[in-house]
């Protein structure tokens, strides 16, 4: 008997209705990966026609769920701060999928943002 695929099983129950980026893209000196989170958080929401206070479901790697949330004023209900490296934010597409499903949460916010410059200096 074949197992039930539980990612078939969610088409048509929920929807990704707001996308966007930062103010400006390219070399961002005066931005931390934190304000570019926020920036384009800000303005997917904005995209959606939903606010923050509509949020209870906060998704992100790079910068914690806390800080983006204490930055944004969210208080979330549930967070995921999955971090995998570059496909981080596709599995948070997915772990939003369930958790909106499973009735936890009624809005996920995903955000990614980073700055290029950030590394200079670093470990190579």
């Amino acid at each position: 008997m074949p197992h039930a695929n539980p990612r078939r099983e969610l088409r048509g129950s929920v929807a990704i209705v707001g996308i966007s980026e930062s103010d400006r893209i390219g070399v961002r000196p005066d931005a931390s990966a934190l304000m570019l989170h926020a920036e384009a958080a800000r303005n997917a929401l904005a995209d959606a026609g939903l606010s923050i206070r509509d949020v209870d479901g906060l998704f992100t790697a790079g910068v914690t769920s806390v800080q983006l949330g204490e930055y944004l004023g969210i208080v979330p209900r549930y967070t995921d701060g999955t971090s995998v490296g570059g496909c981080s934010f596709i599995i948070h597409v997915e772990h939003a999928m369930l958790a909106l499903a499973a009735g936890l949460i009624n809005v996920a916010l995903i955000t990614h943002g980073e700055s290029g410059r950030s590394g200079i200096g670093g470990a190579g």
